[in-house]
């Protein structure tokens, strides 16, 4: 089954808490980013019709599809080469296989031959970078969402400040994480507010001075034993900016 989407967070979505079952195996996945729509080019339909023609007719004289044995040595070391998590995986294996007798299929051809094998590998490789950029989370309900959000957007504040970024360039209000989870613009506050009480426990909270004086009361991801850019303040367990 091909399946497509611009982000993995919408794969997880659609079918949440089916990794574990290998559901993800099944889908040949494909991604494409948003373009402008247009028209489509007028169907040749008599072309069409002569070309499945042909292909029905070829399928119902040939028996059966093989692979050329030379093929099939260089097939071996292909799938051999492969993480051990893909080998393991019997149904990813069936797809290389069928991406390559397609090919053939579509020359006309019962033997699968290099050429085949060469399309059906840049395929492969194109799918397999696809499933690890977006088949990597699991999303067990609506909540989870927001929880994977706000662990993207500590994660993301944690790199910037073991960089050496300051506290107030990277600190977020509680209506700043609304919005960059998107929980406000989706109507979904209910499920932040779940989210935010599990994920809180992340963040340290800090009081910084707004460029219009004001003090605003912001969070930063909590330091681990091995940061160094914390503030005396919050070494010693103080809000940091609580008085000032």
């Amino acid at each position: 089954m091909y399946i497509c989407a611009q982000d993995g967070e919408t794969f997880a979505e659609a079918f949440p808490r089916t990794k574990k079952q290998g559901l993800t195996d099944r889908f040949i996945p494909e991604y494409s980013p948003k373009v402008k729509s247009g028209d489509l080019p007028e169907p040749n339909v008599a072309l069409g019709r002569e070309a499945i023609k042909e292909l029905v007719t070829f399928a119902q004289q040939t028996p059966r599809m093989i692979i050329g044995t030379a093929v099939k040595e260089r097939f071996k070391r292909i799938w051999d080469s492969q993480p051990l998590e893909i080998q393991q995986s019997p149904r990813l294996r069936q797809q290389f296989l069928l991406e390559m007798y397609l090919a053939a299929f579509n020359r006309q051809s019962a033997t699968a031959e290099q050429q085949d094998l060469d399309i059906a590998a840049r395929a492969f490789d194109r799918q397999k970078a696809i499933r690890q950029k977006f088949f990597t989370e699991e999303i067990p309900n609506q909540v989870a969402i927001y929880i994977s959000r706000l662990k993207k957007l500590y994660e993301d504040a944690l790199r910037q400040l073991r960089k050496g970024a300051q506290i107030a360039d990277v600190s977020l209000s509680i209506p700043q994480l609304m919005t960059a989870t998107l929980a406000y613009k989706e109507n979904e506050l209910q499920a932040f507010d779940s989210a935010w009480r599990v994920s809180s426990k992340l963040w340290s909270e800090c009081h910084v001075t707004g460029k219009n004086g004001h003090v605003y009361q912001k969070f930063v991801p909590t330091p681990t034993e091995d940061d160094t850019w914390l503030p005396v303040e919050m070494a010693q367990g103080q809000i940091l900016g609580k008085g000032k």
